[in-house]
């Protein structure tokens, strides 16, 4: 007797981040999220919150979803869109690298799919900031951020955040937010 095998499609999941949705002035509902990001290589695309994080199931690899999340959302707000992909066990490793954090300050991750910390340093260094506060490598895309309550979009959140420059390559996020979407 003679078997055919059949090829197996791997279902990936991925969580992503995309920058500024619902805040500024990039308001999108979750459903249109869900509608502009729908594909027939999606199996499911699940938004957190409504902070732009969506999880997302396919049978392709890592590249091409976060081009297409690239895409779709840059071409539906008419400007460049940072979005990055990580797997379930990357944001782990990201939260256990992160230390606890004092109460009056908060604790974010700077997202990006290139290698932005030894340029991000010396502008850190060059603003006003406590002795508690600090700007260090989270992994190789990725840069962990301790900034005081209240000050996140001043100094070198207001040049970084608030750049051009930067917008279709770099997005933050609050500690506590990527840990509601693992």
């Amino acid at each position: 007797k003679r078997f055919q095998l059949k090829k197996l499609k791997l279902v990936h999941s991925w969580t992503s981040s995309s920058r500024g949705i619902n805040t500024g002035g990039l308001k999108i509902t979750m459903a249109e999220l869900v509608k502009q990001l729908a594909c027939p290589e999606f199996t499911a695309i699940e938004t957190v919150l409504a902070t732009g994080n969506v999880i997302i199931q396919t049978t392709l690899r890592a590249h091409a979803p976060q081009q297409y999340v690239v895409t779709q959302l840059s071409n539906y707000f008419g400007q460049p869109i940072a979005a990055t992909l990580r797997t379930a066990n990357e944001i782990a490793v990201l939260l256990a690298a992160c230390p606890p954090v004092p109460a009056e300050y908060n604790a974010m991750l700077l997202l990006t799919e290139v290698k932005l910390y030894a340029e991000l340093a010396p502008l850190f260094t060059s603003y006003d900031h406590t002795s508690e506060e600090v700007l260090r490598p989270a992994g190789p895309h990725a840069i962990y951020w301790l900034v005081k309550k209240g000050h996140t979009t001043q100094g070198f959140g207001g040049k970084v955040l608030g750049s051009a420059k930067y917008r279709g390559i770099l997005t933050s996020r609050n500690v506590t937010t990527i840990a509601t979407v693992k």
